[in-house]
């Protein structure tokens, strides 16, 4: 599960297993939602404004935006990516934080193997923020509940592939709840993507080493080791060494795949080999929560129990 701008006041519940049959959020009974629209007050003015969905298909990849009916607020990016994006949610939620802004939910269809994803966005100081995503079910009707006025249940799919829940807060500033933990981003795991798929996952350990394991759907079975340290707001990442399997002889694509966005590849054996490295990575501590950046937090596992 991948969550921004949300503090967790407690992981995941295998004993509270919510119904997916009674929900007042519901997915679309297709698959697509093309020209979906909601109306509500998304910035606070008092005024009503409707967001529409609009796919843009250009030569080699396509665009998701959800368009505002008013200027004043722009369009939010939901994903580029060489398959026509789909989403299979889109609902307004209302005021949740008690902000005077409503809340925007969607769920995006997975990418390349991936799980179909919820996510929650606000307007606020002039520009769509995240406030919390996660993984969801196949079919998935219920992903939250409030509580209260300050903490709301959510409904997810777990690393097991089962639906779970967690107890999350809501404050009312968002800004808030920005950081997960003054010592991020030390034991934490984060998910980067690709344009298509998931590139790979980093390792933050809290002895301050580093690695990144690239997910092999998408790459060769290889893991970056190094080490971690933060200056200022950039956490610098110091690659010194990989180790991985290189295919030998002719690289094939395997039967049945030709035709995807990310093809099947194949060596006829492989071996194993290390290499020395010398790099440095550069990342913005603000990037982390960047939905356009490419980068998830994971916080239901931690990286030194994996």
């Amino acid at each position: 599960m991948t969550i921004s701008f949300i503090s967790l006041l407690s992981f995941a519940c295998n004993d509270m297993k919510p119904s997916m049959e009674s929900s007042e959020f519901v997915l679309s009974d297709s698959l697509s939602t093309a020209l979906a629209s909601i109306k509500g007050d998304f910035d606070g003015d008092g005024i009503q404004e409707e967001l529409k969905e609009k796919n843009i298909e250009l030569e080699k990849y396509s665009l998701l935006f959800l368009v505002s009916s008013t200027t004043k607020i722009p369009d939010l990016k939901l994903r580029q990516s060489t398959v026509l994006p789909v989403l299979i949610h889109f609902n307004n939620v209302g005021d949740l934080n008690d902000d005077g802004r409503d809340e925007v939910t969607y769920v995006m269809e997975g990418r390349a193997g991936e799980e179909n994803m919820f996510y929650m966005m606000t307007y606020i100081d002039d520009k769509w923020k995240e406030l919390f995503s996660f993984q969801v079910m196949e079919g998935q009707r219920k992903f939250f509940e409030k509580i209260d006025e300050e903490k709301i249940q959510i409904f997810f799919r777990n690393k097991n592939a089962q639906l779970d829940s967690s107890l999350v807060s809501l404050g009312k500033e968002v800004q808030n709840n920005y950081t997960l933990s003054t010592d991020f981003p030390s034991n934490y795991v984060v998910k980067e993507w690709g344009l298509d798929c998931v590139k790979g996952t980093h390792f933050f350990l809290p002895d301050h080493t580093w690695k990144f394991i690239y997910d092999p759907y998408c790459f060769s079975i290889r893991t970056d080791f190094g080490t971690w340290e933060t200056v200022g707001e950039q956490v610098r990442i110091h690659h010194t060494k990989t180790t991985g399997q290189k295919g030998l002889g002719v690289q094939r694509v395997r039967s049945g795949t030709e035709g995807a966005a990310v093809p099947d590849f194949y060596y006829d054996s492989y071996e194993a080999y290390e290499s020395a490295a010398n790099a440095t990575i550069k990342i913005d501590i603000h990037s982390f929560f960047d939905k356009d950046g490419f980068l998830e937090i994971d916080t239901t596992e931690r990286a030194s129990e994996i």
